[in-house]
């Protein structure tokens, strides 16, 4: 169910990956990886997971983990409209 991703280090912030849903009425969730989170695993976030963003429709499916993740966290969003 995805619709677009705005890659890191130079993706979004949380914002604007709000804003970038936002105006698209088929995106009814949005994904963000910010700078402070922390890899599960301890040490530092890898430049390209900051500031990720990713945009997806509904329904919100399951998906298998990016094995390029090196553990970071994100938030998932659901918009309300």
């Amino acid at each position: 169910s995805a619709l677009v991703r705005f890659p890191g280090p130079d993706g979004k912030t949380l914002q604007e990956c709000y804003a970038e849903c936002a105006k698209r009425a088929e995106c009814a969730f949005f994904a963000h990886w910010p700078k402070d989170a922390r890899p599960e695993k301890g040490g530092e976030t890898k430049p390209a997971w900051i500031n990720d963003c990713r945009l997806y429709k509904a329904p919100c499916e399951p998906y298998e983990d990016d094995p390029d993740n090196d553990g970071s966290r994100n938030m998932l969003y659901k918009m309300t409209r």
